[in-house]
This record gives structure tokens, sequence and C-alpha cells, in this order.
């Protein structure tokens, strides 16, 4: 589930990261329409490729993966 608090928690880990990140590897029913856009915009500023595994609805589909570098 897309929430604030789950979009902070992985900008945290990835800015944490001593590599930088290239892929998401997501699964998402949707979520949080303003915490979607803002990792969104988090996965078009770092060039991060998506790999969606099972579903990605609603936020997920509309903010995260037109963001991505690749799918």
């Amino acid at each position: 589930m897309i929430t604030g608090e789950a979009v902070l928690r992985a900008i945290r880990i990835a800015r944490n990261n001593e590599k930088p990140i290239t892929k998401l590897i997501i699964t998402s029913p949707g979520g949080d329409i303003a915490a979607g856009i803002e990792f969104g915009y988090f996965i078009r500023e770092h060039n991060v490729d998506v790999d969606v595994r099972k579903l990605c609805f609603s936020a997920c589909a509309n903010y995260i993966l037109p963001a991505a570098k690749k799918l």
C-alpha cells in the first residue's frame, strides 16, 4: 500500500544506501495519491527502473509507473 509513511521510509533507505538504487520491485494495490506523486518524483529524479511483480493499481499505476526509467 502506498502511504506517506511507506514512501518516506523507501526514500530514506534509498538515500542512506551506499550505492545508488537503480531498480524498484513493487507490488501495490494503490494508495494515497499525494504519496504516489511524491514517490513518482523521486523515481523520475533518480532514474529508477520499476519491476511490477504482481500488481500495480491506482496511485502505483498513475504515478509510479509513468515515472520509471524503464519497466
